[in-house]
């Protein structure tokens, strides 16, 4: 019986060191991916702000031009279309 309880303490006492290590360890999480540190995490998020800005400002100016408008008006659609698609980048809900 004492064995037993002795084996049971040290195996209890072997685990007990692991748990607050476990816990300590940061993750961050940004458009439904971990990162482990938060300069991962912040660089995930600009490169999504980025890549809005480019698909919107492509999708204005294709739009505008599609449908009749000259060097000025696709230029204007362009513009907008980057502030659009810059904000849906970066207007997640969960920030890092």
């Amino acid at each position: 019986m004492r064995f037993v309880s002795a084996v049971l303490i040290a195996a209890v006492a072997a685990t007990m060191p692991a748990l607050p290590a476990a816990a300590k360890k940061a993750h961050y999480q940004y458009d439904g991916k971990y990162y482990s540190s938060y300069a991962q995490c912040r660089s995930a998020r600009k490169r999504a702000e980025k890549r809005g800005t480019i698909i919107g400002a492509v999708g204005g100016a294709a739009t505008v031009a599609v449908l009749g408008g000259n060097l000025g008006e696709s230029a204007l659609g362009a513009g907008v279309g980057a502030l659009g698609g810059n904000l849906i980048g970066k207007g997640t809900s969960k920030k890092c």
